[in-house]
Protein backbone atom coordinates (compact mmCIF):
# COMPACT_ATOMS: atom_id res chain seq x y z
CA UNK A 1 0.00 0.00 0.00
CA UNK A 2 1.64 3.36 -0.84
CA UNK A 3 1.95 6.16 1.82
CA UNK A 4 -0.81 8.23 0.50
CA UNK A 5 -3.41 5.32 0.49
CA UNK A 6 -2.55 4.36 4.20
CA UNK A 7 -2.57 7.49 5.30
CA UNK A 8 -6.17 8.14 3.73
CA UNK A 9 -7.43 4.62 4.92
CA UNK A 10 -5.62 5.32 8.54
CA UNK A 11 -7.38 9.16 8.84
CA UNK A 12 -10.95 7.54 7.88
CA UNK A 13 -10.56 4.54 10.77
CA UNK A 14 -9.12 6.77 13.38
CA UNK A 15 -11.95 9.15 12.30
CA UNK A 16 -14.20 6.32 13.00
CA UNK A 17 -12.90 5.14 15.99
CA UNK A 18 -12.58 8.59 17.58
CA UNK A 19 -15.97 9.26 16.77
CA UNK A 20 -17.06 5.52 18.33
CA UNK A 21 -15.16 6.41 21.70
CA UNK A 22 -15.50 9.98 22.23
CA UNK A 23 -12.37 10.27 22.50
CA UNK A 24 -11.63 13.81 20.99
CA UNK A 25 -14.32 14.81 23.93
CA UNK A 26 -12.83 16.27 27.21
CA UNK A 27 -13.35 13.72 30.20
CA UNK A 28 -16.32 16.19 31.58
CA UNK A 29 -17.96 16.59 27.84
CA UNK A 30 -18.54 12.64 27.97
CA UNK A 31 -21.04 13.07 31.52
CA UNK A 32 -24.08 12.60 28.93
CA UNK A 33 -22.82 11.86 25.90
CA UNK A 34 -24.04 8.25 23.95
CA UNK A 35 -21.69 6.79 21.43
CA UNK A 36 -23.24 7.10 17.52
CA UNK A 37 -22.04 3.49 17.30
CA UNK A 38 -20.31 0.59 18.67
CA UNK A 39 -16.26 0.52 18.45
CA UNK A 40 -16.74 -2.70 16.84
CA UNK A 41 -18.13 -1.08 13.83
CA UNK A 42 -14.27 0.41 12.75
CA UNK A 43 -13.22 -3.37 13.11
CA UNK A 44 -15.91 -3.77 10.59
CA UNK A 45 -15.22 -1.11 8.13
CA UNK A 46 -11.78 -1.81 8.49
CA UNK A 47 -12.17 -5.12 6.47
CA UNK A 48 -14.38 -3.50 3.91
CA UNK A 49 -11.75 -1.10 3.74
CA UNK A 50 -8.98 -3.15 3.26
CA UNK A 51 -10.96 -5.79 0.98
CA UNK A 52 -11.89 -1.77 -1.45
CA UNK A 53 -7.70 -1.25 -1.44
CA UNK A 54 -6.87 -4.61 -2.40
CA UNK A 55 -9.68 -5.02 -4.91
CA UNK A 56 -8.66 -1.68 -6.50
CA UNK A 57 -5.07 -2.74 -6.46
CA UNK A 58 -6.10 -5.37 -9.07
CA UNK A 59 -8.48 -3.04 -10.82
CA UNK A 60 -7.42 -2.68 -13.85
CA UNK A 61 -6.04 -6.52 -14.09
CA UNK A 62 -9.47 -7.79 -13.52
CA UNK A 63 -12.04 -5.79 -15.95
CA UNK A 64 -14.32 -7.38 -17.31
CA UNK A 65 -14.12 -7.42 -21.13
CA UNK A 66 -17.33 -5.65 -21.11
CA UNK A 67 -15.25 -2.52 -19.76
CA UNK A 68 -12.93 -3.41 -22.47
CA UNK A 69 -15.89 -3.30 -24.67
CA UNK A 70 -17.55 0.03 -23.41
CA UNK A 71 -14.66 1.96 -23.32
CA UNK A 72 -13.93 1.20 -27.01
CA UNK A 73 -16.80 1.73 -27.99
CA UNK A 74 -18.03 5.00 -25.98
CA UNK A 75 -19.32 3.70 -22.72
CA UNK A 76 -22.49 4.03 -20.61
CA UNK A 77 -20.94 5.90 -17.47
CA UNK A 78 -20.36 9.33 -17.85
CA UNK A 79 -18.81 12.36 -17.57
CA UNK A 80 -20.81 15.44 -17.23
CA UNK A 81 -20.15 16.69 -21.05
CA UNK A 82 -19.89 13.61 -23.08
CA UNK A 83 -21.51 10.65 -21.02
CA UNK A 84 -19.23 8.87 -21.17
CA UNK A 85 -16.19 7.59 -19.17
CA UNK A 86 -13.39 6.12 -21.87
CA UNK A 87 -10.86 4.52 -19.54
CA UNK A 88 -11.27 1.13 -18.83
CA UNK A 89 -9.70 1.67 -15.51
CA UNK A 90 -12.06 3.79 -14.18
CA UNK A 91 -15.05 1.66 -15.03
CA UNK A 92 -13.19 -1.56 -12.89
CA UNK A 93 -12.59 1.32 -10.27
CA UNK A 94 -16.23 1.82 -10.11
CA UNK A 95 -17.27 -1.25 -10.01
CA UNK A 96 -14.70 -2.15 -7.62
CA UNK A 97 -16.48 0.92 -5.45
CA UNK A 98 -19.76 -0.61 -5.96
CA UNK A 99 -18.85 -3.39 -4.27
CA UNK A 100 -17.48 -1.99 -0.82
CA UNK A 101 -18.93 1.52 -0.74
CA UNK A 102 -22.50 -0.09 -0.75
CA UNK A 103 -21.43 -2.57 2.40
CA UNK A 104 -20.00 0.88 4.21
CA UNK A 105 -23.29 2.51 3.44
CA UNK A 106 -25.45 -0.14 4.89
CA UNK A 107 -22.97 -0.33 7.78
CA UNK A 108 -23.50 3.13 8.19
CA UNK A 109 -27.31 2.73 7.94
CA UNK A 110 -27.20 -0.05 10.74
CA UNK A 111 -26.27 3.05 13.30
CA UNK A 112 -28.66 5.91 11.71
CA UNK A 113 -26.39 6.99 8.92
CA UNK A 114 -24.10 8.22 11.72
CA UNK A 115 -20.74 6.67 10.52
CA UNK A 116 -20.79 8.13 7.21
CA UNK A 117 -21.68 11.92 7.72
CA UNK A 118 -20.34 14.34 5.92
CA UNK A 119 -16.40 14.75 7.02
CA UNK A 120 -16.14 10.41 6.91
CA UNK A 121 -17.35 10.51 3.53
CA UNK A 122 -14.87 13.60 2.97
CA UNK A 123 -12.29 11.17 4.42
CA UNK A 124 -13.39 8.53 1.72
CA UNK A 125 -13.36 10.16 -0.96
CA UNK A 126 -9.71 11.11 -0.15
CA UNK A 127 -8.66 7.11 -0.01
CA UNK A 128 -11.22 6.44 -3.67
CA UNK A 129 -8.73 9.78 -5.09
CA UNK A 130 -5.71 8.23 -4.11
CA UNK A 131 -6.79 4.20 -5.07
CA UNK A 132 -8.03 5.92 -8.19
CA UNK A 133 -4.69 7.89 -9.26
CA UNK A 134 -3.00 4.40 -8.13
CA UNK A 135 -4.90 2.34 -10.71
CA UNK A 136 -5.18 5.18 -13.18
CA UNK A 137 -8.66 6.18 -12.99
CA UNK A 138 -10.51 8.80 -13.51
CA UNK A 139 -10.16 10.45 -9.77
CA UNK A 140 -13.12 12.83 -10.65
CA UNK A 141 -15.38 10.59 -11.95
CA UNK A 142 -15.09 7.84 -8.99
CA UNK A 143 -15.34 10.53 -6.65
CA UNK A 144 -18.68 11.58 -8.16
CA UNK A 145 -19.98 7.84 -8.41
CA UNK A 146 -19.20 7.62 -4.91
CA UNK A 147 -21.21 10.84 -3.88
CA UNK A 148 -23.97 9.39 -5.89
CA UNK A 149 -24.16 6.09 -4.58
CA UNK A 150 -24.10 8.03 -0.83
CA UNK A 151 -26.90 10.57 -2.08
CA UNK A 152 -28.77 8.02 -3.19
CA UNK A 153 -28.89 5.18 -0.59
CA UNK A 154 -31.99 4.61 1.53
CA UNK A 155 -33.84 6.56 -0.55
Amino acid sequence: MSNEITQARDNFLDNLHSMATGSYLREEDKEFWEAPYPESVVSEARLILDDLISDANNASAVAPHDFQQAAETGGEAGDEDAGTITSVETLAMISVVNRHVNPLLALSEKHDGAMLEDEEVSDLNELIRALSRKVGADEDAVVAHVDQLVDSYGN
